[in-house]
């Protein structure tokens, strides 16, 4: 029996204390370890099979219905007010098991097995105390006393003499004279064909060996030309008897072309554009072309001609204009690319000619003369260069023309000639490069 009775007031001992245990372990940090004699009653207690297990088992998750870190409410008011504030019982309450909030809180009664109280913080009151003490400002008036003003001392200003310099102007060392270029074109017969065919040595066609095939076209139209329109070119003619008539070469013109079915005037009035789109080479080399009047007119029987050989021509026109749009080749000495020439032929019908243009949207080169054979030919037998004759009515007198790098020289892109002395206010004559003119050899422009 005193057994019996011994271990059932162990049973009950050993209740209290853990009871209390879970108590202290639920309120702090700090636990109290019980008595020495409670242990030595548990080590006796693990030879006994009471056949049961310890009262409280599996209760842990409806007495503790959250155990992770509470979640502090975001709402700034919710966070600050207090318990004992009248505002207070308006915040919202929930079961919110893992709010930090006591609202949010509110509705979970017990936590653990232990019962709580919660301890509300003081509210700490201070007093707002704002007084102002103004202040008495006695001052008594400001003298200032009169100012006399002090005339300052003025330094003497410096005194100087500046120097009266001697320069000499040196003497122009003696220079030789700049050379000088100035190519005298022969104007001939417009409106090549068949307006000037019976013009024979007069600014005519020449007819012999090499003479060519001449082209003409009407300002009355814009028109391209290709080189299947100037297959047969170039054309061999003679200028003006006035400049002696010596010859050159000549692709095409360009002005008034008379037509079956159109009066003069209305053949006269223009104002279209020629646009060049075939690449071309003009050349001055005679080779096999003979004047047949030669002993008379030595200039025409050289290696070279002296007449000033060009592409095309622009005579005779109204508001008209050439426009080059490929690429034109020079060879040989005395070579234009492409002339214009004053004249007032239309104004006896009339017509205001008023404005004519040449210009050059694409290239004028001499860079074929580096690889010609002719010319390979021509100084192979002359290598201390050619003597040129020029007409006595062209300027007179001779150059020397040799081949340097290759080049001849002695080439001119655009150029306006004097045929007719125009005088008329409304007349405009216009040379453009909107491309490039490049010239290898000497004495260009």
């Amino acid at each position: 029996m005193n057994l019996k009775k011994a271990r059932t007031e162990n049973d009950k001992l050993i209740k209290d204390y853990n009871l209390e245990l879970i108590k202290l372990m639920e309120q702090g940090d700090h636990v109290v370890k019980s008595p020495w004699s409670s242990w030595q009653y548990a080590a006796n207690g693990f030879y006994n099979d009471w056949q049961g297990r310890y009262k409280g088992r599996g209760d842990k998750e409806e007495k503790y219905p959250y155990e992770g870190i509470f979640k502090r409410s975001e709402d700034p008011y919710e966070r600050n007010i207090s318990l004992d504030s009248k505002k207070y019982s308006t915040l919202s309450n929930s079961f919110d098991s893992k709010s930090a909030s006591s609202n949010r809180r509110e509705l979970i009664k017990k936590y653990g097995i232990a019962s709580t109280e919660p301890v509300r913080e003081p509210i700490v009151a201070f007093d707002v105390n704002a007084s102002i003490h103004p202040r008495n400002i006695n001052k008594s008036a400001i003298v200032i006393a009169s100012k006399t003003a002090i005339t300052p001392e003025v330094p003497e200003a410096i005194k100087f003499t500046p120097p009266k310099p001697v320069i000499s102007i040196p003497t122009l060392p003696d220079l030789p004279d700049p050379p000088t270029f100035n190519i005298q074109l022969g104007s001939f017969c417009n409106y090549m064909t068949p307006n000037c065919n019976a013009r024979g040595d007069d600014g005519g066609p020449y007819t012999g060996t090499g003479a060519g095939t001449p082209y003409s076209f009407s300002h009355l139209t814009n028109q391209t030309v290709t080189s299947s329109d100037l297959s047969g070119g170039p054309a061999v003619r003679y200028a003006w008897q006035n400049v002696d008539s010596p010859l050159l070469k000549v692709y095409f013109d360009y002005g008034l072309v008379f037509q079956t079915g159109i009066s003069h005037a209305a053949a006269a009035a223009g104002g279209g554009t020629l646009t060049l789109n075939a690449p071309l080479t003009i050349d001055s080399i005679r080779g096999s072309i003979t004047d047949p009047n030669a002993s008379v007119r030595t200039w025409n029987n050289q290696v070279f001609l002296v007449g000033g050989s060009r592409v095309a021509t622009l005579d005779n026109g109204t508001n008209a204009k050439i426009l080059n749009n490929n690429k034109i080749d020079l060879v040989g000495p005395l070579v234009i690319g492409f002339e214009m020439q004053s004249d007032t032929n239309n104004s006896r019908y009339g017509i205001v000619q008023g404005t004519r243009e040449v210009e050059n949207a694409n290239i004028i080169t001499d860079s074929s003369e580096t690889s010609n054979n002719d010319l390979n030919t021509i100084f192979a037998t002359n290598p201390n260069g050619v003597t040129l004759n020029l007409a006595p009515k062209l300027g007179g007198g001779s150059i020397v023309v040799k081949r340097k790098n290759g080049y001849t020289g002695y080439k001119i892109g655009l150029i306006l000639t004097f045929e007719n002395n125009d005088n008329y206010p409304t007349s405009k004559y216009i040379l453009k490069n909107s491309g490039k003119i490049d010239f290898g050899g000497e004495k260009n422009q």
